[in-house]
């Protein structure tokens, strides 16, 4: 199980959410150039347009969301600096804006032109400092909880888009340690997800049950492969500290 999470986790750090994280994989995609900047973050749209697919089909695991992302600093123990961040669809022929709200939150808009055109996602930030992740919450859940369909539900997102990215051999390989193409359902498989703050404890509850669950820095490790455990399921969060 070890070596099955280590395989996921090295695949998930290759293309984290969105692919703003690394060099485009294509030899021959254009430069953009950004305010100046040499290397800003760039990758292909169509990565995305997977984890919009993949939200669809598993729609069925947190119905009452929506699709939203979220730019987070790269480094797990710092704050992402939103202020001056800006993200744009860049095509042939358009260049279409996307807002990000101060707590890093956006949602990026479905251009059926952009796929057929194989536009960039291009961040105007350099490369390494900040990515995007799938971000899924069910109304109306209190601030210090996240559901685990929800999460399995960003795992079926971020997942579609890593497999966009990464080369084929590099998909096969994860395949065959995992023994199954579908990663987040993996038997005892464990994510770890990032937390609003630093958290001091996690707890999985449903009815009744409870179950502790690891805190990692700023993470909580979620049993998504657990089936014992159902989609309404609870991880309630305690922090060390109060929000400033």
């Amino acid at each position: 199980m070890i070596a099955r999470s280590v395989a996921l986790a090295a695949a998930l750090c290759l293309a984290p959410g969105l692919g703003l994280a690394q060099e485009p994989a294509k030899e021959d995609m254009p430069v953009v150039p950004v305010n100046g900047m040499k290397k800003p973050e760039m990758r292909n749209y169509r990565a995305a347009w997977a984890g919009f697919e993949a939200f669809d089909k598993h729609r069925a695991l947190a119905p009452a969301a929506s699709l939203h992302f979220r730019m987070i600093s790269r480094n797990p123990s710092a704050a992402a600096p939103i202020d001056g961040v800006e993200l744009k669809i860049v095509g042939d022929d358009e260049s279409i804006p996307v807002p990000i709200a101060a707590d890093g939150k956006f949602t990026l808009p479905r251009v059926q032109a952009a796929y057929d055109s194989d536009a960039l996602l291009v961040l105007n930030r350099k490369q390494g400092l900040l990515r995007a992740m799938p971000d899924i919450h069910t109304p109306g859940l209190p601030e210090n909880a996240r559901r685990l369909g929800d999460l399995r539900l960003e795992c079926q997102v971020l997942v579609a888009v890593v497999k966009e990215e990464i080369p084929f051999m590099v998909n096969a390989l994860i395949n065959s340690v995992l023994l199954t193409r579908d990663w987040c359902n993996k038997d005892k498989m464990e994510i770890g997800f990032r937390a609003p703050r630093a958290p001091k404890s996690a707890t999985l509850v449903h009815g009744d049950r409870k179950k502790e669950i690891r805190v990692i820095e700023n993470e909580f490790v979620a049993p998504l492969g657990d089936a014992a455990w159902p989609d309404d399921a609870l991880i309630e969060l305690t922090f060390e500290k109060p929000e400033a």
